[in-house]
């Protein structure tokens, strides 16, 4: 999916969004398939995809891509605070 990405961005830089989009898909599906919801890297998909449709001025599809990104970041931030507090709360209780 990493591959999948990297020449979909590059395609996309060479104006080929015809052969761009199928592969910034592939990337995201391939993604969702193989992680666990809210993990970065398909927020990172989510992210090239909707970017992809607002460098083509097409916003109606760029805006739900990017609004699931920052879902599934806040909920991996969300993830990460309750583990670093529950980290804590261990160390803590390890040490008396």
């Amino acid at each position: 999916s990493g591959l999948a990405d990297r020449s979909a961005a590059f395609l996309q830089k060479q104006a080929a969004y015809e052969d761009a989009e199928p592969l910034f898909v592939e990337a995201l599906a391939m993604r969702r398939a193989a992680l666990e919801p809210g993990h970065p890297d398909i927020a990172t998909s989510l992210n090239s995809l909707a970017n992809f449709y607002a460098d083509q001025q097409q916003f109606s599809r760029a805006l739900p891509l990017i609004e699931e990104a920052r879902t599934q970041h806040l909920i991996l931030a969300v993830d990460v605070a309750v583990l670093h507090t529950r980290a804590c709360k261990h160390v803590q209780y390890s040490s008396r």
